[in-house]
Protein backbone atom coordinates (compact mmCIF):
# COMPACT_ATOMS: atom_id res chain seq x y z
CA UNK A 1 0.00 0.00 0.00
CA UNK A 2 1.45 3.40 -0.70
CA UNK A 3 1.22 6.53 0.81
CA UNK A 4 1.49 8.76 -1.71
CA UNK A 5 -1.00 11.41 -2.27
CA UNK A 6 -1.89 12.66 -5.63
CA UNK A 7 -2.96 16.58 -6.09
CA UNK A 8 -4.96 18.48 -8.45
CA UNK A 9 -3.60 21.35 -9.50
CA UNK A 10 -4.72 23.61 -12.28
CA UNK A 11 -3.51 26.91 -14.05
CA UNK A 12 -7.20 28.06 -15.12
CA UNK A 13 -9.13 26.64 -12.62
CA UNK A 14 -12.37 28.37 -13.09
CA UNK A 15 -11.98 27.14 -16.69
CA UNK A 16 -11.14 23.94 -15.80
CA UNK A 17 -14.04 23.75 -13.72
CA UNK A 18 -16.68 25.08 -16.13
CA UNK A 19 -15.78 22.22 -18.57
CA UNK A 20 -15.36 19.56 -16.05
CA UNK A 21 -18.65 20.43 -14.80
CA UNK A 22 -20.63 20.98 -17.85
CA UNK A 23 -19.20 16.95 -18.68
CA UNK A 24 -20.30 15.61 -15.20
CA UNK A 25 -23.57 17.43 -14.85
CA UNK A 26 -24.78 15.74 -18.53
CA UNK A 27 -23.29 11.72 -17.72
CA UNK A 28 -25.04 12.33 -13.94
CA UNK A 29 -28.11 14.29 -14.60
CA UNK A 30 -28.99 12.15 -17.36
CA UNK A 31 -30.66 14.73 -18.98
CA UNK A 32 -30.00 18.51 -19.82
CA UNK A 33 -29.74 20.62 -17.11
CA UNK A 34 -30.61 24.18 -16.93
CA UNK A 35 -28.69 27.18 -16.60
CA UNK A 36 -30.18 27.88 -13.51
CA UNK A 37 -28.71 24.97 -11.68
CA UNK A 38 -25.46 24.94 -13.35
CA UNK A 39 -24.85 28.59 -12.18
CA UNK A 40 -25.90 27.59 -8.06
CA UNK A 41 -23.62 24.70 -9.10
CA UNK A 42 -20.85 26.35 -10.00
CA UNK A 43 -21.13 29.02 -7.35
CA UNK A 44 -20.19 26.69 -4.74
CA UNK A 45 -17.25 26.19 -6.64
CA UNK A 46 -16.41 30.31 -6.92
CA UNK A 47 -16.96 30.04 -3.16
CA UNK A 48 -15.06 28.04 -2.23
CA UNK A 49 -11.89 28.94 -4.22
CA UNK A 50 -12.48 32.54 -2.72
CA UNK A 51 -12.00 31.05 0.85
CA UNK A 52 -9.08 29.71 -0.22
CA UNK A 53 -9.48 26.24 -0.65
CA UNK A 54 -7.80 24.58 -3.49
CA UNK A 55 -8.39 23.30 -6.49
CA UNK A 56 -9.08 19.75 -6.02
CA UNK A 57 -11.15 20.69 -2.76
CA UNK A 58 -13.37 23.19 -4.94
CA UNK A 59 -14.12 20.66 -7.26
CA UNK A 60 -15.07 17.90 -4.48
CA UNK A 61 -16.83 20.52 -3.29
CA UNK A 62 -18.93 21.56 -6.51
CA UNK A 63 -19.14 17.80 -7.33
CA UNK A 64 -20.97 16.92 -3.61
CA UNK A 65 -22.77 20.12 -4.29
CA UNK A 66 -24.47 19.03 -8.00
CA UNK A 67 -25.00 14.89 -5.93
CA UNK A 68 -27.07 16.28 -3.17
CA UNK A 69 -28.99 19.31 -5.51
CA UNK A 70 -32.76 18.15 -5.17
CA UNK A 71 -33.05 18.36 -8.81
CA UNK A 72 -29.95 15.83 -8.83
CA UNK A 73 -31.55 13.17 -6.11
CA UNK A 74 -35.52 13.75 -6.99
CA UNK A 75 -36.18 13.08 -10.90
CA UNK A 76 -37.96 16.08 -11.79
Amino acid sequence: VSNKKVEVISDHPREDAVRLLDRFLDRAYLRPVDETQRASVLNVFDKAQDSGFTFQESMIAMYTAALCSPSFICME
